[in-house]
């Protein structure tokens, strides 16, 4: 019997060859997109999933207020781990590891010199709270020792070539020498942390001086099975009250635990060793997914009740001739698994050549094929069942519903029940589509806004250069003379940060605040011409003097920002005093406010300030000459006088432009499936057109033959489907106010939601229906009436 129900099955699909086609395109373009959606976001769920018991482990967060804002951090006081460890019994052990946020270090092996981003310093404990496996050397009394180093299996073969490199030795920018004593394998791509070198916390301060105040370390801790979390954390409240600094009780701080598994997707908080993911994007790709599958189901649901006529003559044949129901049904679910299973092989090819677009789309170096686990393959195969079953449900038991009297008749095709279904199903198609649509509108004109949007300085041709290794006073005065030899370069001076690479804070008080009260402030430490190197607009005071040899106190320029938020105004600020740290001085200007992070978030304080130390950024601003030459003669002064750096630089507007990596790849990823469900959908309409056609190819020619002109046959069929998209936009429009209102909340400074993305989207969708339905249209209002007359 089955095989009979195949032999028929097929036989329908080569004579219906075009909805067969477009059956298949339709649920393997859905099966492919709902796949590599479900690679991405399982990559990201399974983020830091490799590490042993990983539900026991935590990292540290420091949370304090701001201007009354709560904010979050990443970095610790290194003496937290260690009292932690001393006094509290539910925890079971810890690890301190530092890395220079923003900068690389320059690695220095034989002579040859390397950027390395992923450096890191821990403690000797970090084998027990991250599960890194060494290939070579021991993990006993590893990195104990001042000079202990381990590096990946990768940066070996990189570096020397052969992965076997115990007692090799390397030496860092600081001129610290290192032996290698053990080779792990590569960190999983799924890691927050991914270190290609580690280096022993006992060459830096971070096992020195343990205080509160040397807040610069990431702590990881591992709890006892029968850990009291919440305790351990008061416990942790009530020690930095009784031992904490006054500036930390005065900014209200405290510490979080966040499991190890959820730091990934903790997007909020600042200082990440790594870029967090974002968890409403994997929500919004989840439900995409499950809207291409449903329009995908829908679509062949159309299509099959398009050929409803042929087929109910079919049943109505079969049961005169005694074929029972449950029968024709079973046929009918046969005819949609065979269908989604062609689909689902067509799928496996189309992800062959798809995967190279999806690593460079998802910027996630992995392979789709990785995911074909038996439990994957388990998984696949369940969603196939559904999928065909939800497919062909509806379709087998509405055609298998005729009677064959009804058949004979013709009354079947007038169930007004059927043609409201199908008509739902096409005004939720459009539903979705429409919403994907103004989506991708929108997210299209806010990464436009965002990077078309005004900064407060002038972004273009301005390179930083990272000094790994910062010289004398003297080279670096030299260095700077040299570069402005050159007719392509106009400004050069030295700071501790740039827009994009924030660097570290201090905390103030500033006349007319509160003896007891504190601000966080960023700190740029700059040279005296830096406010041009930028571009950035004074618009009270003065900037720094040249001659400083009169210069008896430290002089600070504030932004808008920290002035209104110390309480002052322009005309007053000047000539205040500010405390910062231990050092004290007056403000001499007041800079324009000017975007140094993200527009995800407002613009915070920050103060500019004459310092030599630290100052780890060279600062050039060129004109419009030849790019390529000038940074040939950038890069041999360099080597001239910094020697023991490697060259490490940027562009600003591109390191500011990659902020928003992830906005313009979502606008990518939204652009794709907008096709995908555009297409998908216009079949859809297809096969509804088709169906609702050769229902009134008898009304179409009675109306020809009383005088219906062509056109009016055309726009008779077009406008009952206009009508239902039109109802499918206009209930798509509160869903994707509020879908895009929240999206947009995550940033400080946002586009509007016009009204022309809405025409644009409207716009869109009647084209789709002038191009789906107008096919059928057209053959029908130029059918010869006699013809159309003499169908039944």
């Amino acid at each position: 019997m089955i095989f009979s129900y195949i032999k028929i099955i097929l036989r329908t699909f080569f004579k219906n060859k075009i909805s067969t086609f477009i059956n298949l395109l339709g649920f393997s373009a859905g099966i492919v997109t709902a796949f590599l959606i479900f690679v991405y976001v399982s990559f990201e769920l399974s983020y830091d999933d490799y590490h042993d018991d990983i539900d026991l482990k935590y990292r540290v967060n420091t949370h304090l207020e701001l201007d009354g804002e709560l904010k979050s951090v990443t970095v610790t006081p290194n003496i937290l781990g260690p009292r932690l460890l001393e006094e509290v019994p539910g925890v079971e052990n810890y690890v301190r590891i530092v890395k220079s946020l923003n900068t690389t270090v320059t690695v220095v092996v034989e002579d040859e010199k390397y950027k390395e981003a992923e450096y890191y310093a821990a403690d000797s404990t970090l084998f027990e709270i991250f599960s890194i496996d060494l290939v070579y050397g021991q993990k006993d009394g590893c990195l104990s020792k001042p000079e202990d180093a381990i590096i990946s299996v990768s940066k070996a073969i990189q570096y020397y070539g052969s992965a076997q490199v115990l007692g090799k030795n390397f030496s860092n920018s600081d001129g610290r020498n290192y032996t290698i004593k053990g080779v792990y394998k590569d960190i999983p791509e799924n890691s927050h942390v991914r270190p290609e070198i580690i280096v022993s916390s006992t060459s830096t301060r971070m096992v020195k001086d343990l205080i509160w105040e040397n807040m610069n370390y990431f702590t990881y801790l591992k709890f006892r099975q029968d850990a009291d979390i919440e305790a351990i954390r008061l416990k942790l409240a009530d020690m930095l009250d009784k031992e904490g600094p006054d500036w930390m009780k005065a900014m209200k701080t405290g510490f979080t635990f966040i499991p190890i598994r959820d730091i990934h997707l903790n997007g909020t908080t600042e200082f990440e060793p790594s870029p967090p993911g974002d968890k409403n994007q994997i929500l919004g790709m989840i439900i995409i997914a499950i809207f291409i599958l449903v329009i995908a189901c829908v679509n062949y649901i159309n299509l099959a009740t398009s050929r409803s006529l042929e087929r109910a003559r079919e049943v109505g044949l079969r049961k005169m001739m005694g074929g029972q129901r449950k029968q024709l049904v079973m046929q009918f679910l046969i005819e949609s698994f065979i269908t989604t299973f062609i689909s689902l092989l067509f799928a496996t090819v189309i992800l062959t050549l798809a995967e190279p677009y999806f690593v460079q789309i998802s910027g996630k170096n992995i392979s789709v094929f990785d995911f074909f686990t038996l439990k994957n393959i388990l998984n696949v195969g369940l969603a196939w069942l559904l999928i065909s079953i939800l497919s062909g449900l509806y379709p087998s038991f509405v055609l298998t519903s005729y009677l064959p009297s009804n058949v004979l008749k013709g009354s079947f095709k007038k169930s007004k029940g059927g043609i409201l279904a199908r008509k739902s199903l096409v005004v939720f198609q459009f539903v979705l589509s429409t919403c994907l649509i103004i989506g991708t509108f929108i997210i299209y004109k806010q990464v436009k806004y965002i990077s078309e949007k005004k900064l407060g300085f002038d972004k273009e041709h301005v390179l930083a250069i990272n000094m790994t290794v910062v010289p004398d006073q003297s080279v670096l005065s030299s260095f700077k003379k040299n570069l402005l030899q050159h007719n392509n370069v106009k400004q050069v001076s030295f700071c501790s940060a740039y827009p994009s690479r924030n660097a570290g804070g201090q905390i103030i008080n500033a006349e007319g605040m509160a003896e007891e009260e504190k601000m966080l402030m960023w700190e740029w430490r700059s040279e005296e011409d830096i406010l041009d190197a930028y571009g950035v607009k004074l618009i009270s005071g003065r900037s720094f003097s040249r001659d400083r040899e009169n210069t008896e106190e430290t002089e600070y320029i504030i932004n808008e920002t920290a002035m209104n938020l110390i309480g002052w105004d322009k005309e007053s600020a000047i000539g205040k005093r500010i405390t910062m740290g231990e050092r004290k001085g007056i403000c001499i200007g007041v800079v324009q406010d000017f975007h140094f992070n993200s527009l995800k978030n407002e613009v915070e304080p920050m103060t500019f300030v004459i310092d030599n130390n630290f100052r780890n950024n060279v600062i050039i601003r060129f004109g419009d000459g030849d790019i390529s030459s000038t940074l040939a003669y950038i890069e041999e002064e360099w080597e001239k006088n910094v020697p023991d750096a490697a060259f490490d630089y940027h562009f600003i507007d591109e390191s500011f432009d990659a902020l928003y990596k992830n906005e313009y790849k979502t606008g990518q990823l939204f652009l794709g499936f907008s096709l995908l469900t555009i297409i998908i959908a216009g079949l859809g309409l297809f096969g509804l057109s088709t169906y609702e056609t050769q229902v009134r190819t008898k009304e179409i020619g009675i109306r020809k033959a009383l005088g219906s002109s062509s056109l009016q046959i055309f726009r008779l069929l077009v406008n009952s489907f206009t009508i239902l998209v039109f109802i499918g936009f206009i209930i798509s429009i509160p869903i994707v106010l509020y879908a895009l209102d929240y999206w947009l909340q995550s940033f400080a400074y946002k586009t509007s939601i016009g009204v022309m993305e809405f025409v644009y989207a409207g716009v869109i969708t009647l084209v789709i229906v002038i191009i789906s339905v107008g096919f059928q249209a057209i053959k029908a209002a130029f059918n010869n009436p006699v013809d159309s007359l003499r169908y039944e």
